[in-house]
């Protein structure tokens, strides 16, 4: 028996499912078979193909959104982790300063009542600076607390063109130089602003931490990996124990070398939050054979555009 199924054009143009069966007509008991003729039979299946075809797709969709849905729900689990350790440690890390503010002011006035003006101005001059490193400190939570997935993509030579733009200034009052090697252009899924600002915090972080008396040199690598944009940013700083290169993304976190540094350590994990959203991934490495750090990120490429 041969069984088939074909779509059948109406008259009218609809087209309807059917489903033929044709059998060989013999006689069954001699040794041979002698073929008497054809049996075939055709009975309309559209009905059938059209409630098998809709319960395909219903379990698509449904395949789909059950993968939405746990997605979700990983995205819900890393939030409410990031929100345990960013209330965990912004409680203790804004007490800081207010305890200090409030000692020095104590202090003052002690020596506003015994008379010495001149050391109680000395005070409030380091409370007024305590606050002042608050109020910096308070403007980075909430800069970390607002940044949120963005559908936007760039071009990452206008992205990293402006970000050199604002440090060059500074880079070159040390003789120093930011290179950019890379010839190449990539559109890669992040907003503009996003991709400038880790950029920045990147490159501000190599100024910060350059080695004393050594110019301080920059490059900036781009390449495309396995569909993904990379982008290597790598100074001649005084780098970071290999011990502490995944460390230095957590809250508030500050290296050794960071004291006297101006930075409320948000800079690294505001990076890996941005990046982490755009669907990438960043982390830090040592150079081979020479000093300073080398920031590794890993970001999608957009697809692109329809006629493009």
């Amino acid at each position: 028996m041969v069984r088939l199924r074909f779509r059948f054009r109406h008259g009218d143009g609809r087209y309807s499912w059917v489903e033929s069966q044709t059998a060989v007509a013999g006689d069954s008991a001699a040794q041979e078979a002698r073929v008497g003729g054809l049996v075939v039979s055709i009975r309309d299946i559209d009905e059938q193909v059209r409630a098998d075809l809709a319960l395909r797709e219903s379990g698509d969709e449904l395949a789909d959104a059950n993968e939405s849905l746990s997605r979700l729900n990983r995205d819900l689990q890393r939030s409410n982790r990031d929100l345990e350790e960013f209330a965990r440690v912004a409680s203790h890390d804004l007490k800081t300063p207010l305890r200090q503010a409030a000692s020095l002011v104590e202090l003052a006035t002690m020596e506003v009542e015994e008379g010495n003006r001149n050391d109680a101005k000395d005070l409030l001059g380091s409370a007024r600076r305590a606050l002042s490193g608050l109020h910096t400190l308070i403007a980075d939570l909430l800069e970390f607390a607002r940044q949120g997935a963005s559908d936007s993509s760039c071009l990452d030579s206008v992205a990293i063109e402006r970000a050199c733009a604002d440090l060059r200034p500074a880079v070159a009052s040390l003789d120093g130089e930011i290179l950019v090697p890379s010839t190449a252009e990539y559109r890669v899924a992040i907003s503009s602003t996003q991709l400038q600002q880790v950029l920045r915090n990147l490159l501000d972080n190599s100024l910060k931490y350059r080695t004393p008396d050594v110019p301080p040199r920059i490059v900036i690598e781009t390449s495309e990996q396995d569909g993904q944009w990379c982008c290597r940013v790598t100074d001649n700083g005084i780098g970071v124990d290999a011990t502490h290169h995944e460390r230095v993304f957590d809250l508030f976190y500050r290296d050794e070398p960071s004291e006297g540094v101006d930075g409320t350590g948000l800079g690294l994990a505001l990076c890996r939050k941005i990046v982490e959203q755009a669907g990438g991934g960043i982390r830090m490495t040592a150079p081979e054979n020479a000093p300073g750090t080398c920031m590794e990120m890993l970001i999608p490429l957009a697809q692109a555009e329809p006629g493009t």
